[in-house]
C-alpha cells in the first residue's frame, strides 16, 4: 500500500474509532473519559484525511511548486543506435530512462494503438541516417500534435526506452 492510501486508511480508521467510543460513551456515560478520547479520535481522523487529501491535490496540480522550464541535453540518436548496436549493456546503462532532446523529420502521426504502454499520439520520425524512431506525446498535447505534418523537422524532448522508442514527450519547437 502507498504512503497516501495509508495516512487516508489511517485517517478513516481514526474516525470509525472515534465513533465507536462516542457510541460506548452514550451507553456508558459514566466513563467521562471516553467522550474525551472519542473526540480526539475523530479529529484527529478528520485532520489526517483532509490533510492527505491536500496534499494530494497539491502534489497533483503542482500548486506550491516554483515554475521551471526543463532544458535537456540534445541528443544524436544515429550515434545512440550505433552505441546500442556495438554494446547494448553499456548503451542502455547511460541513456535508458533519461531525457534528452532529439531532432529528426517527421514521417507519420497517428494515435497511440491499444497495445502500447502510453497513450496518447504516436509520431514516427526518420534520423538523418535514415533511422526511424518513435515519440509518443500525451492526449492533451492533442492541439499541437494536429500541427505537424510529414516532412516537417521536429524537435521533443523525451524519456529515452531506447533510441527508437520515446516516452513522455514534449514539443520544443
Amino acid at each position: 500500500m502507498e504512503i497516501i492510501e495509508r495516512l487516508v486508511f489511517g485517517g478513516i480508521v481514526s474516525v470509525i474509532i472515534g465513533v465507536i467510543l462516542f457510541i460506548i460513551h452514550l451507553i456508558f456515560p459514566k466513563i467521562k473519559a471516553l467522550k474525551s478520547i472519542a473526540t480526539l479520535f475523530l479529529i484527529g481522523g478528520v485532520v489526517l484525511s483532509v490533510s492527505t487529501v491536500i496534499a494530494v491535490k497539491e502534489q497533483s496540480t503542482g500548486y506550491n511548486k516554483p515554475a521551471s522550464v526543463k532544458t535537456y541535453m540534445e541528443v544524436d540518436v544515429d550515434f545512440m543506435i550505433e552505441l546500442y548496436k556495438n554494446n547494448e549493456v553499456s548503451a542502455k546503462n547511460k541513456y535508458h530512462d533519461n531525457f534528452y532532446q532529439v531532432t529528426a523529420e517527421i514521417v507519420s502521426v497517428k494515435e497511440a494503438g491499444l497495445l502500447q504502454a502510453f497513450s496518447g499520439y504516436d509520431v514516427t520520425l526518420v534520423t538523418p541516417k535514415g533511422h526511424h524512431i518513435t515519440a509518443n506525446f500525451s492526449k492533451k498535447l492533442k492541439d499541437d500534435i494536429m500541427r505537424l505534418r510529414a516532412g516537417d523537422t521536429l524537435t521533443f524532448s523525451g524519456r529515452c526506452i531506447s533510441p527508437r522508442l520515446w516516452y513522455e514527450c514534449k514539443i520544443v519547437n
